[in-house]
């Protein structure tokens, strides 16, 4: 230290204030890291995670309103107000989850993801040919003139097996398809919460450490610089 106790008092306090400013400089860069960290953690929370799940949600929405509609046809078969009105509800629901899909769609994903989206889409292209089916049925009893009741008693068959059987077995398929995207998406989210607030923790507790390890030494470092000033 021979060399130090040498300098003159200017350079000694130019070398003081670079290792202080060192110090800052660290302190600043994990507190930067922290909350960069942090950031990128919500981002994908609140621009992937959260968007996908509001989507998901929407299009789930839509598949139970047409699912709803088409029971409230078959419960009232032969009443053309009913028909018209579910018909509509169908065609906005089928509606709203294009919308939902076209922007999920181009939302990230991984592998697995990826994968039980082609099966859920799969699975959503034979549950709405079904739906179609039952829908064409029953227009067969609002179109093309009046029927007898034997005809209409016929079609009303077609229609209970079409909603309870078909229908019914291909909503199920659909269901658990989208249901485990939807886990996907839910537990994605909760580990980049986790991933922020362990970032949080790690980044209070190091900063902490550094504050009172520049403190010390800035101390230490005046009273050292002031030492040699005096002699």
């Amino acid at each position: 230290m021979k060399w130090f106790y040498n300098m003159k008092i200017a350079a000694k306090l130019i070398i003081s204030f670079i290792i202080v400013a060192a110090l800052a400089g660290i302190v600043g860069y994990i507190g930067f890291t922290g909350i960069k960290t942090m950031n990128d953690s919500l981002v994908q929370i609140t621009d992937e995670n959260l968007e996908s799940i509001q989507k998901l949600y929407i299009i789930n929405e839509a598949k139970t309103a047409i699912k709803a509609a088409e029971r409230t046809i078959f419960s009232q078969p032969d009443e053309a107000s009913t028909y018209e009105k579910e018909t509509g509800n169908i065609e906005n629901a089928y509606a709203r989850a294009e919308k939902a899909w076209d922007v999920y769609e181009k939302l990230p994903k991984d592998e697995n993801e990826s994968k039980l989206w082609e099966e859920f889409k799969t699975a959503w292209n034979s549950w709405k040919e079904d739906q179609d089916e039952f829908v064409r049925l029953a227009s067969e009893i609002h179109q093309g003139g009046t029927k007898d009741q034997a005809t209409i008693d016929s079609i009303v068959e077609q229609m209970k097996n079409q909603t309870l059987t078909v229908t019914s077995s291909s909503f199920k398929s659909l269901e658990d398809a989208l249901e485990q995207i939807i886990e996907i998406n839910d537990a994605d989210s909760i580990a980049a919460e986790e991933k922020a607030s362990k970032a949080n923790e790690t980044s209070t507790r190091n900063l902490i450490v550094v504050i009172a390890i520049a403190i010390l030494l800035a101390v230490g470092l005046g009273i050292f610089i002031s030492q040699i000033i005096s002699k």
